[in-house]
């Protein structure tokens, strides 16, 4: 770890006399800037003691910007600065001793960045000169020209961000900014100072080892991405498909045993069931040795007792028919007597309204015909209060409005005469329609009585004229049921048919149901089979999936010793890079420890 501690730049160096060149002023704010470091600072003088502000940054980039207060009184031993805008920060600054062996005051890093920002933003800057057992004493600074200065400052001589934003977080304990700057010493300060540039030129240190492990890293990208392919692959092989295989073929070859286990077992069933069958088909035999004699005379008398029955529901179903037919055709023939009836009604009134509509269709005829065009027209023009009043003298305008009355009257007597007509039609539409009704009436009742109602009772007629004989037929057969019956009852008591029936269907009933538990067997046992072999051609599928799967495995352990033994160059230079890169982290880590130890922050 020490070989990683860096040269520090000392608290003497900090007062030495500079060879400033070129000094930049702005206001009440200047710029020093030499080959090694610049200084951005403003000057107070109080009480004839002179006071002095700085931002020091040295080019070498050792350090991010620092801040100290100069005091040339040597009364204070530490300053506070406490902003007077929100958000209200306070800035301690601590003493650090020059090589003369006078102080200056360092501020311990903390929020640096807004630090800058005020200073830039504001326009003053009132800061606490400190010392036990004294008010403190008010150091007001101007910040007039701070804004170009300190731009010049990040510009000219840091190209870059003055503060370690980032690192100053992670690395000063947030609680450093209520310190007691009262409570530490120039030897503190230096040890606090040390630890923090270090730490800082640590933290630089491993960012550059950080991107040279990301160039080599993109250096090896493409062997480093196959690797890990290959890698993964083989783990893909090796863990999860070669085990899973022969895992497979494990329960495969168990699953075999199993079944060649089951299937003769299920074998042994499948005799001893089969010699049930025999026996059982013996017994049968037996039994119908017995039956056998009296079997044809007992199907001959059944089958003519059945026959029977068979005729005996025909003619039943006939006779049941003709008289639903009679039922149905007696209700159409009262429906269509009903209809007659109302038909004959409607006629009726028809009549009363054909002489209705007679009359005023002839009223209407008449009064049409008896409309006069000419005297109309003419009456409405004599009655007009206009032709009155031109009639008596009138004006000058007589003739324009007689015109118009002429005009008025031909209208009015055109709409009425239109309107006499189109009552003529309407009467006359209305009769016709009246007549033609009157005629389909006519014309329906006529085909009630001359066709619907003659057809409908000569078929009732037909249909009663069937019955007797459908009848008669019941009747015949019927007594054939009986008697049929009863010679085929007579029979089957006297040879004993039932109980000998009743054996050879018990007998049977053994026989199918030995047969059923042998198929049943059978099935099970074509199962097995059927299993074993999907098994056994699993088991062929699965030892060559395991066999292509152990290829696989060859070459790719093949490829991946090929890209380790290429990667070897990239794998010392990692563990070596990712080993100085740890032992920064613990340098910066061991560095905060006793950065906080310091302050007093657990």
């Amino acid at each position: 770890m020490n070989a990683l501690r860096l040269t520090l730049i000392t608290s003497s160096i900090l007062i030495s006399n500079f060879a400033f060149a070129k000094p930049v002023t702005v206001k009440d704010w200047s710029l020093d800037d030499t080959s090694s470091v610049c200084v951005a600072s403003t000057s107070r003088n109080v009480g004839g003691q002179t006071y002095r502000f700085e931002l020091r940054f040295e080019k070498s980039g050792n350090s991010p910007v620092e801040a100290y207060i100069r005091d040339a009184s040597g009364l204070a031993t530490a300053f506070r600065f406490t902003t007077e805008v929100k958000p209200i920060q306070s800035f301690a600054f601590i003493p650090l001793q020059n090589a003369d062996g006078s102080l200056s005051f360092w501020q311990v890093p903390t929020d640096t960045n807004a630090l800058v920002a005020y200073i830039k933003r504001q326009t003053r800057l009132l800061v606490q000169a400190l010392a036990p057992n004294q008010s403190a004493k008010a150091i007001d600074f101007s910040l007039r020209g701070s804004s170009d200065i300190v731009d010049a400052l990040a510009t000219q001589c840091a190209g870059k961000a003055l503060v370690a934003v980032d690192f100053e977080k992670s690395f000063v304990p947030a609680m450093t900014a209520t310190m007691d700057p009262l409570k530490f010493n120039a030897d503190q300060t230096a040890q606090l100072r040390s630890l923090y540039q270090e730490s800082f030129n640590t933290n630089t240190l491993r960012a550059s080892y950080q991107r040279q492990l990301t160039a080599l890293n993109s250096q090896y990208a493409k062997q480093i991405q196959e690797l890990g392919q290959v890698t993964g692959s083989l783990d893909q092989l090796t863990t999860k498909e070669l085990v899973t295989l022969r895992s497979q073929k494990s329960a495969l070859e168990m699953k075999i045993q199993s079944l060649d286990q089951q299937i003769i077992t299920q074998q042994s069933l499948i005799n001893s069931k089969e010699a049930e069958v025999v026996q059982a088909n013996a017994v049968y035999d037996d039994a119908w040795k017995v039956l056998a004699p009296y079997e044809a005379e007992h199907q001959r008398l059944s089958t003519l007792a059945q026959n029977s029955k068979t005729d005996f529901s025909k003619y039943q179903g006939q006779l049941s028919n003709i008289d639903q037919s009679i039922q149905s055709k007696q209700s159409e023939l009262n429906s269509a007597q009903d209809q007659v009836a109302n038909l004959d009604r409607r006629l009726s009134q028809l009549d009363s309204e054909i002489q209705t509509a007679r009359q005023y269709a002839n009223a209407t005829d008449s009064i049409y015909r008896g409309f006069d065009y000419n005297r109309e027209r003419h009456d409405r023009i004599q009655w007009h209060p206009i032709t009155e009043y031109c009639r008596r003298g009138g004006s000058e305008y007589c003739n324009s409005l007689m015109n118009k009355v002429s005009s008025y009257a031909e209208n009015e007597t055109y709409n009425i005469q239109n309107r006499l007509g189109q009552n003529v039609s309407v009467t006359r539409t209305q009769l016709d329609s009246k007549l033609q009704s009157y005629t389909s009436i006519a014309n329906q009742i006529n085909d009630y009585q001359s066709n619907v109602i003659p057809r409908l009772q000569n078929q009732i007629s037909d249909l009663r004229s069937q019955r007797p004989s459908v009848e008669a037929a019941v009747s015949r057969t019927r007594d054939e049921v009986t008697n049929r019956t009863a010679a085929l009852q007579s029979y089957d008591q006297s040879v004993g048919y039932a109980a000998k029936k009743a054996d050879v269907n018990a007998k049977a009933a053994i026989v199918v149901s030995r047969q059923n538990e042998l198929k049943t067997l059978e099935q099970t046992q074509a199962g097995y089979q059927a299993t074993k072999s999907q098994s056994v051609a699993g088991l062929s599928a699965t030892d060559k999936k395991i066999q292509d799967v152990l290829a696989k495995i060859q070459a790719t352990q093949g490829r991946e010793s090929e890209l380790n033994k290429a990667l070897a160059p990239y794998f010392a230079e990692k563990t070596r890079i990712e080993a100085a890169v740890l032992e920064s982290t613990n340098l910066i880590n061991q560095n905060r420890s006793e950065f906080a130890a310091i302050i007093g922050i657990k």
